[in-house]
Parts: C-alpha cells; structure tokens; sequence
C-alpha cells in the first residue's frame, strides 16, 4: 500500500542500516552497498536451490552460510555489512508484516466500519418493528468478550508495536491517514530501530501496554454506543435513552494470572487493582464534566446540574488518597519492615472509610439514571449520559472486568491435607471418596472474615488468591464479576473444590468458576467434566444461583500436545458434546460462556487467512448452532495475548476495524449442512492419526532436547513469565510438554519447522488420499482446517531446520575445517 513510496525512500535516503541503540560490529563498514549485497545473497540462494535438482543431498540453506563464512575469511565481506544487511531484512519484514496485519484486519476506513457496525444495530430484533422491548433484550445480551492477557510474546519495542499499528491501519491516532512526511519517519524509524523485545520485560510493563490497549478498545466501543444511541433515538423518540447495551464484554487478566508463577505478590495484584479502579474513576470524572459543561446555565438546567455536581462529587472524594493507596501496595511486595507497617496504616484508613468508599457501580448508575430524567430537553446531553451510563454498567469500577487463573495443581495443594488427598483426584480406587470429602466440606462451610492481615500470613497460593479477590471485591468493585480460571483442569474434583473455598471466603456470588480444558485428556473428557459437576448438588445450585456456565477451551496448549489442527478438532467435539449435556441437565435458558483460548500464531490457534476465518476456526458454526439450538444464551470470549496481540488495539482505529469483523462474524447466517459432519469415520480417524503422531513426538525425548537446548541459545526473552510453570523448574527436563507452549512454538518457528502444525498430517493424507481431495473440495470445515497446515507448511523450510541440526554435527565442522584456507580458522 505504499511500496512505491518505501523505494523512493531507499533510493533517496542512503541510509546506514544500523541501529541507534548501538552498533555491535566496529569498524563500520561505510563502503559495502548493502543494497547489492541483498541482491547478490539472493541470487546466490537461488543458485544453491537449482542445486538441489542434481545433488538431491545438497542444503541450499548450508551452501550460502559456508559461503558467507568463505567470503568473511577472506576479506570480501565486514561483520559489520552482515548486521546492516541483518537490520535491512528486519525492516523489510517489519513491513510486509505491517501489510498482512492490514490485509488481515479487512476494512480499516473508519466511516465504513462505523456504516457497517450500524447495519449490524438495524439487523437486531425489534428494531425494524420499533418493539422497544426486543430492542433492549437484544442489546442486552452479551454476545462476545475480548480478553487481554499477559502471555509472552512481547518481542517487539513498544514503539515499533505502535508503529506497526499506525502502518497496519494507515492514520495516526488522530485518525488522519498517514501522509508521506509521517511515513517517511516511519521508514525511518523501522531500518534504524532494533527489532527486539525491550531489554527488560517487567509485569509493570506489561500491565501499562495492556491498559493502552483496553483504551482504545473503549475508545471503539464508545463509537459503537455513539451510533446505537443515535439510531435508536429515531427509532424510539419517547425513551430510546432507556436502552441498556451490553453485546461485548472487555476483560484482562494481567496481574492477575498465577498459573504456574511465584513471582507476582499479592499486593502487586492489589495495586494494579486500585490503579484500574483510579483510572476508571478518573475517565467518569472527565466525562461527566464534559456533560456538565454541555448543560445550560440557565433555570431549567439547575436540577440537572446540581446532580452532575453531586456524580462528580463523589468521584472526586473516592479519588482522593487513591495514589497513595497504588504507592503502598506497589512498594509491599519488596517485604521491608518499613513497607508493611506503611501497608498496615493504610489498610486501616481504607477500613474505616469503607462505610464511604464507593465500591458499588450501581451509586453511579442510579445518579446516571437521576440526571437523565431531568435531562430530558437537553438531547445532547441525554445522549452523553446514555453513554456514560452504558460504559459503567459494562466495565462497572475498572477499566475492565478482571480474570484471575492458576493451576489445577495448585487447588488441589489448598485442599490436600483438609480431605487427605493423597493420589490424583481421577484415581478410580478413591475418587469417589474423595468427591464425597468435598461435599462434606461444602455442606458444613461457615464463611470466613479476613483481612490484609490474613493475606500476609497466607502461604498458600489457591488460599490466598481466593482472599485477595475477597478484598477486591471489597475495597474496589462489589458487583462487577470476577472470573477464576483454573489451568489443565482434569477432573470435576478441582472445580468443585474451588467452589468450597468460594464459599469459605464468602465471594461464591460473584465470581465466575471457569475449568480450563487445554491437555489430551482434558479435551477428550470435557463434556463428562463438566456433566460430573452439574451432577453434584453443590455446584449445580452454584450455577443456577449465578445464571452463568463458565468453561474455557485452549488452542495453544492443545495445539502443542495433539497437533493444531488434531486440537481444533478435539475442541470443536468438546463444544458439541457440551451441548448435549445442558440439554441432559435442562440448564436453558442459563448463559454459557465458553473462553476461546488462543494466541497469535498458526501453532497457537490463530488462523492467519483473515480475522473473519480466525473467528471461524475457534468457534465452529455447527458447533455454536448445536448451543444456541439448547436454548441456552451463547457468549463467546476469545484472548489477543501479549505484544502480538496487544497490535491489534494500540491504534484507536486498528481496534475499532477489530470490532467491527467481530460484529460482522456475528451477522454471518450458521451453515450448518457441510459434508464434514456427514463423513464422520473418515474425519475421526483422520485427526486421529495426526494425534498419535504428535503424542509420540511429545514423549520422545530426543525433541525435547531439540526443543530445550536451542530454546536457550536461539530465543530473546519476550516477556516476564518463565519458560517453564515455576513449580516445574526444579525438576530435569524429561519431555516436552514441560516446555510452556509459546516457547515451545517459537522455538519451532526460528528453527524454521512448524512441527505442532504440520505434523501427522502427510500421514493422515496418506491413508486415503482419494478421499482427503474430495473432503477438501466440498467441506469448508475440512477445507479451513487443513488451510491451516498448508499455511504453516509454506513457513516450513526443512534445509534451514536441517541447517540448525548440523551446528551441532561435529562431522560437518570437520569438513568445514578441512576446506579453510586459513591455518588459524581451521585451528579454531
């Protein structure tokens, strides 16, 4: 989209491809044209590829590195022209990547996503036969949930993220398209900026890079209301202002995850808590001056705006001492002395203040509701109010809702020694027994009282997270819910012993427990799973109580252990299967949430043809047909993970084409008759066979090696969680599915082989190929599932992969000796 541009640029600008932060090959090499260095290299591998159609044994990949390394020898070419042309190819690939994010993203025109999003408003029941009711039931569904998390794939800088953003969408944050003095700088920017991670990726950063992108995602959703509102005032002239949006959710777990990390206090979790509630305030606080300096100063306004001054009074109160409030938290997870008696002062200040604090976002909505009433001649204001309204009902006291996760294995620790649980919880020789315990404890419960105190005292990691959602729940949001994930869950026991410690610390109310189904025997269990905690009387009770089923499915995890696509497969059943057992147990019309789990690379889950076949190979149509056909109300969340998927939301616009595909995908009619589903035996042992295949490379040991050694040597740190969970980092390494997936897939990804994509499926084609072509050809969900492979297939390049292998060859550094010309480098 601006190639021409970008070689008037190179052509002009004679850059030296090195980056600002600091050239780590001197002398410079001010001479090599690195331009024809690129070219000759290019021709050279060329060369080396014909190569292959004579001597079948020949390396391509091998033949041009011998021949850099001869040519280094000699003189011909400087370390230092190797790191300009290195910083040349990151540009040149930073900005091809640019242009498939724009591709990928579709419409990026503000006006005609803005057309598009009111067409999906016009398409809502009720609304064509100006039936308010219908109107508003339809709005007041949630539909879809983005979820921010924390995942490490921070690879890039922030500042060449927001640049790739700014490219992607093609205006700055402004809105303007980008003219050819702001891409130029850009230009610029990419060929002299190092393209890595920032040299220290702290949970802080984290944190600050996902809020950035939680605003902009509001920033989208503000537009969205603005036009919803305008709509229905035409609609509904008398009361369109009564309308209560709610269609999608927004919600981060960053800070809050403890799946497998020891390295996140509680009283960071806490801060960064208080600092959501502070920002949140302070954006109601600037919108609601806005309102109040729309009103007229005249007599018929006076009502209206003494009650945005009281809205604005009170925010401003519960404003007061929240700095410090963030600063103490902050500064306790060192554990000084000092630190803690600061904590022990403030906690109590913030006790004694709760009578005033406001924790309720309802104060605000009735206040929000009391000023429309007197602000009904005022229709821009009436307009505002409905906005303002709409956000705090949705995000309630925080700039989202929030997730907090850990590890199955860690509930199963807080509960070990209260029922003896000595094997695992799957055990047939106990696990009866065992479930009987925990219903034992649930039916004697007696909620707890606990303080700061408690937590500091607390050693257990379930225990205390429970505690520190108590106190969230307490001095920062009492009614917006909170999500509890619990990774690799694999048995009805663990959700239903999180249950007991909901009830023992009193928050069962409003909070969401969410299975994680993510390993092999999760995924083909699930539905039982599921079906065994309805069955138990406590749980069941707790699921009507809330009005809510909460799962979460996980592509990236699944995608190690099965093959990507054996995994979507395995999910897809799962989601089918779950469907069958809320018909079994009558749950309709309950809401079911199912958290679609996955991150920003073929391995992980995410198809990279377009967002729209993204959306579509996470959640199947026959499979969402199957829920909604249950009468039960089908919300679908799906994650954006880490730097890769913070991209998306770090230009306003970039995010607001975001939402608009995701609306779009909800208008798309649910096909249903697809010879997929028809061919079943042949479409089960297909997956099957690229399962087993990638079981046994899971157990072999020799590629967790693979894995391990040059995920050590090869890899950038690109995020502040560890490679392994940290309850697993003692131990020697013995397979591979001890190495956490986005390691696992990256390493794969520099070695130039997408093995967790690719594998099996030669093996699952060869069986009956005949069938294979005609399956493809008539089956989109075949057809979407098997383009997955074929994309990471043309990624793959088996001579790089190879290449890698002979580093460590010592046959091949011993011809390599043998060929030097110099006495010195064959020595060496």
């Amino acid at each position: 989209m601006w190639r021409r541009l970008l070689k008037e640029f190179l052509a002009k600008e004679k850059l030296l491809f090195l980056p600002v932060e600091g050239v780590s090959f001197e002398p410079v090499d001010y001479e090599t044209d690195i331009f024809a260095l690129y070219q000759s290299l290019k021709e050279s591998l060329t060369h080396f590829r014909l190569l292959i159609r004579e001597n079948p044994f020949a390396n391509p990949i091998l033949l041009l590195a011998v021949n850099l390394a001869r040519r280094l020898e000699k003189g011909e070419l400087t370390f230092s022209a190797l790191e300009q042309l290195t910083q040349f190819l990151d540009g040149q690939a930073f900005l091809a990547r640019a242009e498939r994010l724009h591709k990928y993203v579709g419409v990026v025109d503000p006006l005609e996503n803005l057309a598009s999003l009111k067409e999906f408003v016009a398409s809502l029941p009720g609304l064509a036969e100006k039936d308010f009711d219908a109107f508003n039931q339809s709005l007041g569904r949630e539909l879809f949930g983005l979820v921010v998390t924390a995942h490490p794939t921070f690879a890039l800088r922030e500042e060449l993220l927001r640049l790739l953003a700014d490219l992607a969408s093609g205006r700055n944050l402004a809105g303007v398209p980008l003219n050819e003095s702001q891409l130029r700088e850009i230009f610029k920017n990419i060929f002299t900026k190092e393209h890595l991670s920032d040299p220290e990726i702290t949970l802080e950063k984290e944190h600050r890079l996902a809020l950035e992108a939680i605003f902009n995602i509001k920033k989208a959703l503000w537009r969205f209301y603005d036009q919803l509102f305008r709509l229905a005032r035409e609609h509904f002239p008398e009361k369109w202002w009564q309308l209560r949006p709610r269609l999608v959710t927004v919600a981060s777990w960053v800070g809050y995850d403890l799946d497998g990390r020891r390295d996140i206090a509680w009283t960071q979790s806490f801060a960064f808590r208080l600092e959501e509630r502070k920002l949140a305030l302070e954006y109601y606080l600037k919108e609601a001056q806005y309102i109040l300096d729309l009103c007229p100063i005249a007599q018929e306004a006076e009502a209206l705006r003494a009650c945005l001054a009281q809205i604005i009074q009170i925010i401003s109160e519960n404003l007061s001492g929240a700095e410090e409030e963030i600063a103490v938290f902050s500064a306790a997870s060192a554990g000084s002395e000092e630190s803690l008696e600061a904590l022990r002062l403030v906690a109590k200040r913030m006790y004694q203040a709760l009578g005033r604090r406001l924790v309720r976002p309802s104060t605000l909505v009735r206040l929000i509701d009391e000023a429309a009433q007197k602000a009904q001649a005022f229709p821009e204001v009436l307009h505002r109010l409905a906005i303002l309204r709409t956000e705090v009902e949705n995000f309630g006291l925080g700039v989202s809702h929030i997730h907090v996760r850990l590890n199955a294995k860690q509930i199963h620790n807080a509960i070990r020694g209260l029922i003896g649980l000595e094997t695992d919880p799957e055990d047939p020789s106990s696990k009866k027994t065992y479930l009987k315990a925990v219903d034992a404890l649930l039916a004697g419960v007696k909620p707890v009282t606990i303080n700061f105190g408690s937590l500091i005292a607390e050693r257990t990691t379930a225990k205390r997270l429970f505690m520190l959602v108590t106190q969230m729940l307490k001095y920062c949001d009492a009614e917006t819910p909170i999500r509890f994930l619990i990774a690799e869950t694999e048995s009805s026991f663990t959700p239903i012993a999180a249950l007991y410690f909901a009830k023992l610390f009193n928050v069962e109310e409003k909070i969401d427990l969410s299975p994680l189904f993510e390993t092999p025997r999760a995924l083909f269990r699930g539905a039982r799973i599921v079906d065994e905690m309805l069955a138990n009387q406590f749980y069941r009770r707790y699921v009507l109580a809330r009005g809510r089923l909460c799962i979460q499915t996980g592509f990236s995890d699944a995608g190690r252990h099965l093959g990507q696509t054996a995994a979507s497969f395995a999910i897809e059943n799962l989601r089918r299967r779950l469907a069958r057992v809320i018909e079994k147990h009558r749950l309709a019309p309950l809401e079911v949430v199912i958290f679609n789990t996955h991150g920003e690379s073929i391995g992980r889950g995410a198809h990279p043809a377009s967002f729209k076949a993204r959306l579509q190979y996470i959640m199947s149509p026959r499979s969402r047909a199957e829920l909604l056909k249950t009468g039960a109300l089908l919300k679908e969340e799906f994650s954006f993970q880490g730097g890769d998927g913070y991209v998306y939301f770090l230009n306003p616009y970039l995010a607001l084409a975001v939402l608009t595909r995701i609306f779009e995908f909800a208008r798309e009619p649910l096909d249903t008759d697809d010879p997929f589903y028809r061919e079943w035996d042949y479409v089960f042992e297909f997956f099957a066979t690229v399962q087993q295949f990638n079981e046994r490379i899971m157990q072999d040991p020799d590629y967790a090696l693979l894995l391990h050694e040059y995920g050590r040597n090869l890899l950038y740190p690109t995020g502040s969680r560890a490679v392994r969970r940290q309850f697993e980092v003692e131990k020697q390494l013995f397979s591979a599915a001890e190495i956490r997936a986005i390691p696992h897939n990256a390493i794969l990804h520099q070695l130039g082989l997408l093995a967790n994509t690719i594998g099996g499926v030669g093996q699952a084609v060869k069986k009956n190929p005949e069938q294979f072509a005609c399956l493809e050809q008539s089956s989109p969900r075949f057809k979407l599932l098997i383009s997955l492979a074929e994309y990471a297939f043309s990624f793959s390049d088996f001579y790089a992969f190879l290449g890698y292998l002979a580093i460590l060859d010592p046959g091949f550094w011993l011809m390599a000796a043998a060929q030097a010309e110099n006495p010195q480098h064959t020595q060496e």
